[in-house]
Protein backbone atom coordinates (compact mmCIF):
# COMPACT_ATOMS: atom_id res chain seq x y z
CA UNK A 1 0.00 0.00 0.00
CA UNK A 2 1.64 3.34 -1.17
CA UNK A 3 -0.01 6.59 1.08
CA UNK A 4 -1.34 9.08 -1.04
CA UNK A 5 -1.42 6.63 -4.13
CA UNK A 6 -3.91 5.55 -6.73
CA UNK A 7 -7.51 4.76 -5.07
CA UNK A 8 -9.52 2.45 -5.83
CA UNK A 9 -11.64 5.00 -7.92
CA UNK A 10 -8.52 5.76 -9.88
CA UNK A 11 -8.29 2.38 -10.60
CA UNK A 12 -11.03 1.41 -11.53
CA UNK A 13 -11.36 4.40 -14.07
CA UNK A 14 -8.57 3.18 -15.89
CA UNK A 15 -8.90 -0.44 -15.99
CA UNK A 16 -12.22 0.16 -17.29
CA UNK A 17 -11.34 2.23 -20.10
CA UNK A 18 -9.80 -0.51 -21.26
CA UNK A 19 -12.46 -3.26 -20.47
CA UNK A 20 -14.65 -0.87 -22.38
CA UNK A 21 -11.88 -0.62 -25.49
CA UNK A 22 -11.95 -4.53 -25.24
CA UNK A 23 -15.91 -5.03 -25.48
CA UNK A 24 -16.37 -2.27 -28.00
CA UNK A 25 -13.65 -4.36 -30.16
CA UNK A 26 -15.31 -7.79 -29.52
CA UNK A 27 -18.63 -6.66 -30.26
CA UNK A 28 -17.01 -5.49 -33.71
CA UNK A 29 -16.24 -8.75 -34.19
CA UNK A 30 -18.94 -10.42 -33.33
CA UNK A 31 -20.92 -8.36 -36.01
CA UNK A 32 -18.19 -9.16 -38.18
CA UNK A 33 -18.99 -12.64 -38.00
CA UNK A 34 -22.84 -12.25 -38.59
CA UNK A 35 -22.84 -9.99 -41.16
CA UNK A 36 -20.07 -12.19 -43.41
CA UNK A 37 -22.46 -15.62 -42.72
CA UNK A 38 -25.87 -13.66 -43.36
CA UNK A 39 -24.07 -12.67 -46.78
CA UNK A 40 -23.44 -16.33 -47.05
CA UNK A 41 -27.14 -17.67 -46.39
CA UNK A 42 -25.93 -19.45 -43.07
CA UNK A 43 -26.36 -16.88 -39.93
CA UNK A 44 -28.64 -19.50 -38.34
CA UNK A 45 -25.97 -22.46 -38.25
CA UNK A 46 -24.20 -23.95 -36.32
CA UNK A 47 -21.10 -22.78 -37.92
CA UNK A 48 -22.16 -19.51 -36.67
CA UNK A 49 -22.66 -20.38 -32.95
CA UNK A 50 -19.46 -22.23 -33.12
CA UNK A 51 -17.72 -19.15 -34.53
CA UNK A 52 -19.17 -17.04 -31.90
CA UNK A 53 -18.46 -19.21 -28.83
CA UNK A 54 -14.85 -19.67 -29.64
CA UNK A 55 -14.70 -16.15 -30.13
CA UNK A 56 -16.12 -15.72 -26.35
CA UNK A 57 -13.04 -17.82 -25.43
CA UNK A 58 -10.47 -16.26 -27.31
CA UNK A 59 -11.21 -12.41 -26.37
CA UNK A 60 -12.19 -13.15 -22.63
CA UNK A 61 -9.39 -14.92 -21.98
CA UNK A 62 -7.05 -12.33 -23.52
CA UNK A 63 -8.91 -9.48 -22.29
CA UNK A 64 -8.55 -11.13 -18.80
CA UNK A 65 -4.50 -11.46 -18.97
CA UNK A 66 -4.50 -7.64 -20.34
CA UNK A 67 -5.92 -6.57 -17.79
CA UNK A 68 -4.17 -8.36 -14.66
CA UNK A 69 -0.92 -7.59 -16.48
CA UNK A 70 -2.18 -3.88 -16.34
CA UNK A 71 -3.22 -4.15 -12.85
CA UNK A 72 0.18 -5.90 -11.84
CA UNK A 73 1.71 -3.00 -12.67
CA UNK A 74 -0.68 -0.60 -11.43
CA UNK A 75 -0.75 -2.21 -7.98
CA UNK A 76 2.85 -0.60 -6.61
CA UNK A 77 1.21 2.91 -7.17
CA UNK A 78 -2.00 1.70 -5.35
CA UNK A 79 -3.04 3.36 -2.01
CA UNK A 80 -5.43 -0.09 -1.34
CA UNK A 81 -4.44 -2.86 0.74
CA UNK A 82 -3.60 -6.49 -1.30
CA UNK A 83 -6.82 -7.88 -0.16
CA UNK A 84 -8.43 -4.61 -1.72
CA UNK A 85 -6.86 -4.29 -4.31
CA UNK A 86 -7.17 -8.13 -5.29
CA UNK A 87 -11.36 -7.89 -4.34
CA UNK A 88 -11.28 -4.78 -6.90
CA UNK A 89 -9.99 -6.98 -9.84
CA UNK A 90 -12.33 -9.91 -9.08
CA UNK A 91 -15.15 -8.02 -9.06
CA UNK A 92 -13.99 -5.99 -12.39
CA UNK A 93 -13.49 -8.85 -14.21
CA UNK A 94 -16.26 -10.01 -13.36
CA UNK A 95 -18.11 -7.44 -14.51
CA UNK A 96 -16.33 -7.77 -17.59
CA UNK A 97 -17.42 -11.37 -17.93
CA UNK A 98 -21.12 -10.60 -17.95
CA UNK A 99 -20.40 -7.89 -20.21
CA UNK A 100 -18.70 -10.84 -22.91
CA UNK A 101 -20.93 -13.11 -21.83
CA UNK A 102 -24.06 -11.43 -22.80
CA UNK A 103 -22.72 -9.78 -26.07
CA UNK A 104 -22.99 -13.20 -27.62
CA UNK A 105 -26.53 -13.14 -26.93
CA UNK A 106 -27.13 -16.82 -25.26
CA UNK A 107 -30.83 -16.99 -26.28
CA UNK A 108 -30.37 -16.36 -29.87
CA UNK A 109 -27.71 -18.21 -30.24
CA UNK A 110 -29.97 -21.14 -28.86
CA UNK A 111 -32.85 -20.24 -31.69
CA UNK A 112 -30.43 -20.54 -34.43
CA UNK A 113 -30.03 -24.66 -33.64
CA UNK A 114 -32.67 -25.26 -31.63
CA UNK A 115 -31.49 -28.82 -29.83
CA UNK A 116 -30.56 -30.36 -26.58
CA UNK A 117 -27.15 -30.52 -27.87
CA UNK A 118 -26.91 -27.05 -28.65
CA UNK A 119 -28.06 -25.59 -25.63
CA UNK A 120 -24.92 -27.78 -23.61
CA UNK A 121 -22.42 -26.58 -26.13
CA UNK A 122 -23.86 -22.84 -24.95
CA UNK A 123 -23.81 -23.58 -21.18
CA UNK A 124 -20.69 -25.53 -21.51
CA UNK A 125 -18.93 -22.39 -23.20
CA UNK A 126 -20.85 -19.43 -21.06
CA UNK A 127 -19.26 -22.02 -17.93
CA UNK A 128 -16.22 -22.02 -19.29
CA UNK A 129 -15.80 -18.18 -18.77
CA UNK A 130 -16.54 -18.51 -15.28
CA UNK A 131 -13.78 -21.26 -14.83
CA UNK A 132 -11.07 -18.94 -16.99
CA UNK A 133 -12.20 -16.16 -14.54
CA UNK A 134 -11.26 -18.34 -11.48
CA UNK A 135 -8.04 -19.55 -13.00
CA UNK A 136 -6.66 -16.31 -14.15
CA UNK A 137 -7.71 -14.94 -10.77
CA UNK A 138 -6.15 -17.69 -8.83
CA UNK A 139 -2.78 -17.35 -10.55
CA UNK A 140 -2.86 -13.52 -10.49
CA UNK A 141 -3.84 -13.72 -6.48
CA UNK A 142 -0.81 -15.90 -5.92
CA UNK A 143 1.46 -13.53 -7.88
CA UNK A 144 0.33 -10.99 -6.13
CA UNK A 145 1.17 -12.78 -2.67
CA UNK A 146 4.52 -13.19 -3.63
CA UNK A 147 4.95 -9.56 -4.76
CA UNK A 148 4.51 -7.69 -1.30
CA UNK A 149 5.55 -11.03 0.61
CA UNK A 150 8.23 -8.84 1.85
CA UNK A 151 6.14 -6.01 2.93
CA UNK A 152 4.92 -5.05 5.99
CA UNK A 153 1.25 -3.96 4.92
CA UNK A 154 0.50 -0.32 6.26
CA UNK A 155 -2.64 -1.39 7.95
CA UNK A 156 -3.77 -4.23 10.01
CA UNK A 157 -5.14 -6.88 7.48
CA UNK A 158 -6.51 -9.73 9.23
CA UNK A 159 -5.73 -13.81 7.06
CA UNK A 160 -6.99 -17.16 7.52
CA UNK A 161 -5.33 -20.05 6.14
CA UNK A 162 -8.11 -22.48 4.87
CA UNK A 163 -7.25 -26.42 5.62
CA UNK A 164 -8.11 -28.62 2.69
CA UNK A 165 -10.85 -30.18 4.37
CA UNK A 166 -12.84 -26.61 4.72
CA UNK A 167 -11.49 -25.44 1.35
CA UNK A 168 -13.17 -29.11 -0.41
CA UNK A 169 -16.39 -28.31 1.38
CA UNK A 170 -16.14 -24.54 0.27
CA UNK A 171 -15.61 -25.50 -2.94
CA UNK A 172 -18.50 -28.11 -3.44
CA UNK A 173 -21.05 -25.45 -1.72
CA UNK A 174 -19.66 -23.06 -4.36
CA UNK A 175 -20.65 -25.70 -7.09
CA UNK A 176 -23.71 -26.32 -5.98
CA UNK A 177 -24.62 -22.92 -5.51
CA UNK A 178 -23.42 -22.10 -9.05
CA UNK A 179 -25.65 -25.02 -10.17
CA UNK A 180 -28.79 -23.66 -7.85
CA UNK A 181 -28.54 -20.06 -9.48
CA UNK A 182 -28.50 -21.90 -13.45
CA UNK A 183 -31.63 -23.73 -11.88
CA UNK A 184 -33.62 -20.66 -11.19
CA UNK A 185 -36.11 -19.89 -13.68
CA UNK A 186 -37.87 -17.09 -12.31
CA UNK A 187 -35.30 -14.49 -12.66
CA UNK A 188 -33.63 -12.20 -16.19
CA UNK A 189 -30.43 -13.80 -17.90
CA UNK A 190 -28.52 -11.02 -16.65
CA UNK A 191 -29.80 -11.47 -13.14
CA UNK A 192 -28.60 -15.12 -13.73
CA UNK A 193 -24.92 -13.84 -15.14
CA UNK A 194 -24.95 -11.08 -12.49
CA UNK A 195 -24.60 -13.93 -9.28
CA UNK A 196 -22.52 -16.70 -11.36
CA UNK A 197 -20.09 -13.62 -12.09
CA UNK A 198 -20.38 -12.56 -8.40
CA UNK A 199 -19.92 -16.07 -7.42
CA UNK A 200 -16.78 -16.96 -10.01
CA UNK A 201 -14.75 -13.99 -8.33
CA UNK A 202 -15.26 -15.36 -5.05
CA UNK A 203 -14.34 -18.84 -5.80
CA UNK A 204 -11.37 -16.94 -7.83
CA UNK A 205 -9.66 -15.07 -4.56
CA UNK A 206 -10.57 -17.53 -2.20
CA UNK A 207 -8.42 -20.17 -3.54
CA UNK A 208 -5.10 -19.36 -2.23
CA UNK A 209 -2.61 -20.63 0.42
CA UNK A 210 -3.68 -17.34 2.76
CA UNK A 211 -7.44 -15.73 2.23
CA UNK A 212 -7.85 -11.75 3.62
CA UNK A 213 -11.11 -12.31 6.14
CA UNK A 214 -12.56 -8.78 4.49
CA UNK A 215 -12.97 -10.68 1.35
CA UNK A 216 -15.36 -13.35 3.21
CA UNK A 217 -17.01 -10.98 5.07
CA UNK A 218 -18.13 -8.96 1.59
CA UNK A 219 -19.00 -11.98 -0.06
CA UNK A 220 -21.03 -13.29 3.22
CA UNK A 221 -22.68 -10.08 4.02
CA UNK A 222 -23.47 -8.58 0.42
CA UNK A 223 -22.98 -11.27 -2.17
CA UNK A 224 -24.82 -14.16 -0.32
CA UNK A 225 -27.41 -11.77 1.25
CA UNK A 226 -28.28 -10.17 -2.52
CA UNK A 227 -28.81 -14.18 -3.71
CA UNK A 228 -30.91 -14.58 -1.28
CA UNK A 229 -33.13 -11.46 -2.16
CA UNK A 230 -33.20 -12.17 -6.25
CA UNK A 231 -33.07 -15.91 -6.14
CA UNK A 232 -35.99 -16.39 -3.78
CA UNK A 233 -36.18 -20.23 -4.45
CA UNK A 234 -35.58 -22.70 -1.10
CA UNK A 235 -32.75 -24.70 -2.87
CA UNK A 236 -31.03 -21.25 -3.48
CA UNK A 237 -31.59 -20.64 0.01
CA UNK A 238 -30.87 -23.67 1.24
CA UNK A 239 -27.27 -24.28 -0.62
CA UNK A 240 -26.09 -20.60 0.36
CA UNK A 241 -26.97 -21.31 3.99
CA UNK A 242 -24.50 -24.65 3.79
CA UNK A 243 -22.01 -22.25 2.51
CA UNK A 244 -22.40 -19.40 4.77
CA UNK A 245 -21.50 -22.18 7.65
CA UNK A 246 -18.94 -23.19 6.06
CA UNK A 247 -17.34 -19.62 6.22
CA UNK A 248 -18.16 -18.17 8.96
CA UNK A 249 -15.88 -20.07 11.07
CA UNK A 250 -12.98 -19.39 9.38
CA UNK A 251 -13.53 -15.55 10.02
CA UNK A 252 -12.96 -16.67 13.88
CA UNK A 253 -9.61 -18.29 13.36
CA UNK A 254 -8.10 -15.43 11.31
CA UNK A 255 -4.74 -13.80 12.39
Amino acid sequence: MVVGGATANDITDQVRFRLDRAQREFAEKIEAIKSTNAAAGRLKSGATIRQLLRLLETEFQSTADDILEYAAKLRPKSSLTNSEFLSLMASLLGQASLAFKSAVKADQLRSFGASRGVDAIIDKALDDVDTALTLKMREFALALEGSVAAAAPAVEIRYVQIQQTTMDEVVVALAELKDAVRGTNDVTEDIRSIGLAEIAAFEATIIQPRVATDLIQRFVDRVVGWLRTMFAGAVVATVAQKLVEALLPLLTTAT
